[in-house]
């Protein structure tokens, strides 16, 4: 399955206007996506809103690593099993299920 997003990696930068908020950029410090801060209703507090954006912008930079990983342990995995794991052995419902989780986490971030 050939990805369609903006190839990794990706990382974080930052924007300022009255107050400053991540971007995920990537390899060529093109835009991927900005992180919008909130405000807590009744307050002119950014921080927990600003912090909150700040992990959403470092787990969203990392997606591009995080894809590559998974495919990488899939494969490792689903071979590792075919060669070791007897098909009526316990540990095989297991990692069965594990299998498949990240198959569907590997579809969920492919499919357009």
């Amino acid at each position: 399955m050939e990805s369609k997003h903006t190839p990794g990696p990706w990382g974080i930068d930052y924007v300022t206007t009255d107050v400053q908020w991540p971007v995920v950029n990537d390899a060529s410090d093109n835009p991927v996506c900005e992180i919008v801060l909130c405000y807590l209703p009744d307050t002119d507090d950014a921080d927990p809103c600003k912090q909150e954006a700040e992990a959403n912008a470092r787990l969203i930079a990392a997606a591009p690593d995080l894809l590559d990983a998974l495919k990488s342990s899939l494969q490792f995995v689903a071979a590792w099993q075919t060669e070791y794991l007897d098909k009526n052995d316990p540990q095989r419902i297991c990692v069965d299920e594990q299998i498949k989780k990240t198959r569907a986490a590997i579809t969920k971030a492919s499919q357009s």
